[in-house]
């Protein structure tokens, strides 16, 4: 089965893409937390100002308007606590994707740094390999030039061999 190729430099800029995406919607959510906070703390305010108001209240209709107003704070206040709650969750699970895309950009940088440095272990052996070959080579050289600098030496075979 032929193993399918693919070209890091690209998978890596893909994962860097959706890691960016990934950081967006988490700032996005954390944004949107930071604003419940705001409006939390707000209706939080209103309604407890509006608990030190009842006892000011003399008649039936100031009570009453008094009630009416204090049940629709709480109920803002109970709504801001809801979207509270609800962008706690959604900057919980956008970390979650965001930390996810970093493991994988981390995961691609690390292998792509370990490609990097094999391919420059190969690149010195390679070099090492041609520095041996010319240096052989020039020994070699010398070698011929020396013994065709020296008369041959005699031997029983050679006919001016004394």
């Amino acid at each position: 089965m032929k193993r399918s190729q693919f070209r890091l430099a690209t998978v890596l800029r893909v994962r860097l893409v959706q890691e960016n995406l990934a950081a967006g919607l988490l700032a996005g959510a954390q944004r949107e937390a930071t604003e419940a906070r705001r409006r939390e703390g707000i209706s939080n305010t209103r309604y407890r100002a509006t608990a030190v108001t009842a006892l000011r209240e003399p008649d039936a209709d100031s009570f009453l308007a008094w009630r009416h107003r204090g049940e629709r704070y709480a109920a803002a206040l109970m709504g801001a606590q809801e979207q509270l709650a609800q962008a706690a969750i959604t900057v919980d699970t956008s970390h979650d994707h965001w930390a996810v895309a970093a493991r994988r950009v981390s995961g691609l940088e690390r292998l792509e740094q370990r490609h990097r440095d094999d391919h420059h272990l190969a690149v010195q052996h390679d070099d090492v390999a041609i520095a041996d070959e010319q240096s052989s080579q020039r020994h070699e050289l010398r070698r011929q030039s020396r013994s065709a600098d020296r008369p041959p030496a005699p031997s029983p075979s050679h006919p001016e061999y004394p």
